[in-house]
């Protein structure tokens, strides 16, 4: 969005981006190691943790096109596409017998990821003398953090609040749960007589749902919050997950209390 004398006007910025089909690739043949930076959840809660600590600054820098620079350590073609023209010589052949040799890796590529954890074209020096700090970067704004490990991040005047808003209503989407009415408890009230424990273990006669609901799919998503942002359904979800080779309708119900949690305690992004 653009403002031009008063008016708004929108601009449209059309990309086009060259990509590898990375899954045609061999291992051994194509590509040795896949592996890239990663920072595991525990690691990122612990620097925020740090950041309002200390009262640190959390900032976001970003390598621009970073799949572009480095070299390949394998020898790796790619069909002609449109738009690359060939050589005078070799206009006599149709340009589905050419192939082009990637000197650089690409976007696309399973071992993209792992080079340019190795390739040291893009850097930040920060040289100290005595209480002054000079930073040498490669030409990239640093932003105010606000993604860390997935998780969500919004900076506020006493504090950083760290939330995963997006993937909730994303799960619950894609169960079709995001209309369930809200509920302000994790668990239906249990009974000690393992009877009437709506929990208890399947009866002889009572219905199998099997595939007839994505109980596995669902299961995994909420561990996936428990174990981030959400421990206060920690125990809701272990006692579920142990039902996942036979649930029924009441382990589904159970599932259905804890997104009825989510619709009431998570705010809804417009």
């Amino acid at each position: 969005m653009i403002n031009q004398n008063g008016k708004k006007q929108l601009r449209w910025n059309n990309k086009t981006r060259l990509v590898a089909q990375g899954f045609s690739q061999r291992l051994g043949i194509d590509y040795e190691e896949t592996y890239s930076s990663v920072m595991d959840t525990t690691t990122s809660r612990f620097l925020i943790s740090l950041v309002i600590r200390e009262g640190f600054d959390l900032r976001l820098m970003d390598v621009v096109t970073a799949y572009l620079y480095g070299p390949l350590d394998n020898n790796i073609y790619m069909k002609l596409q449109k738009g690359f023209k060939l050589p005078e010589a070799a206009n006599s052949c149709s340009r589905e017998h050419y192939s082009i040799k990637l000197n650089r890796f690409l976007y696309g590529l399973k071992q993209s990821g792992h080079l340019l954890r190795k390739f040291g074209s893009r850097f930040v020096i920060i040289v100290v003398y005595v209480d002054d700090l000079n930073i040498i970067r490669t030409p990239k704004e640093i932003l105010k953090n606000k993604i860390l490990s997935r998780l969500q991040i919004e900076h506020l005047n006493n504090g950083i609040l760290v939330h995963q808003t997006t993937y909730i209503e994303k799960v619950l989407r894609r169960f079709y749960m995001h209309n369930t009415h809200p509920l302000s408890t994790l668990m239906v009230f249990r009974s000690l007589d393992v009877n009437k424990d709506p929990f208890h273990p399947r009866e002889n006669d009572e219905d199998f749902f099997g595939t007839k609901v994505p109980y596995l799919s669902y299961i995994g998503a909420l561990v996936y919050l428990a174990n981030h942002i959400r421990p206060n359904i920690s125990f809701s979800v272990n006692l579920l997950a142990t039902f996942s080779s036979c649930p029924t309708r009441r382990h589904w119900n159970g599932v259905q209390e804890i997104s009825g949690c989510f619709s009431l305690t998570y705010p809804k992004q417009n």
